[in-house]
């Protein structure tokens, strides 16, 4: 009786184990106002010599991971099925992610508030996070004036956070407000300083270490 107890309770242990592989080896995507809304895409990858695969999720927005076996220089145009609501997302490869959270006018707005707040209340470097965010966000949608608004709220908020001045000038080759020469030395020297590669970039290493600087 004890053998068949112990022999049940494994079958059950691997049975969980294999459930949970499997809940493992998928992708999912999700609303961004809710991330327990799985939402049905249509996926195209787009491979490097240019060919492209269509595959769709179900209707709870899975997919297995092993459809999408994308690598480096590839990239997925994720289309939701609800377009009236959701945006077209652009996704890098390859998809390291369980989650994908794709974004809609709302969503953005949200975003876009509790950037502003965050930064009216001194979490600068929150804010800053939610900045580059967008900034990227809005570039793969291709809605480009509220990127380049975005970045240059970027901008603004770190050179808040280092007392500059004048963190933005506008770059007519550009067409778009960039990094002032003040800024950009101020942000290197705060990167050499917290061990990281001094090139004046908002990178996300940068942006997250602005945490660790008092104000």
């Amino acid at each position: 009786m004890n053998r068949m107890r112990i022999t049940c309770i494994i079958l059950f242990c691997i049975h969980l184990i294999t459930l949970q592989t499997i809940a493992d080896d998928r992708i999912r995507f999700v609303d961004g106002n809710d991330h327990k809304c799985g939402i049905s895409c249509e996926i195209k990858w787009i491979k490097q010599d240019g060919k492209s695969l269509r595959f769709q999720t179900d209707e709870n927005g899975y997919i297995a991971r092993k459809d999408i076996p994308c690598v480096k220089h590839e990239y997925l145009i994720i289309n939701p099925l609800n377009d009236k609501y959701f945006l077209i997302e652009k996704e890098p490869c390859p998809i390291k992610k369980e989650i994908i959270v794709l974004g809609s006018i709302s969503y953005y707005a949200k975003l876009e508030r509790l950037a502003a707040a965050k930064a009216n209340t001194g979490n600068l470097d929150e804010a800053a996070i939610i900045y580059s965010d967008l900034t990227s966000r809005y570039k793969n949608v291709n809605m480009l004036d509220k990127s380049k608004k975005a970045e240059k709220q970027l901008y603004f908020v770190v050179g808040k956070a280092f007392d500059v001045a004048k963190p933005v000038y506008y770059d007519p080759t550009q067409a778009k407000s960039v990094m002032s020469p003040e800024l950009k030395m101020k942000v290197m020297s705060f990167q050499e300083k917290m061990g990281l590669k001094a090139n004046g970039i908002l990178n996300s290493n940068t942006l997250k270490s602005l945490g660790n600087f008092v104000w």
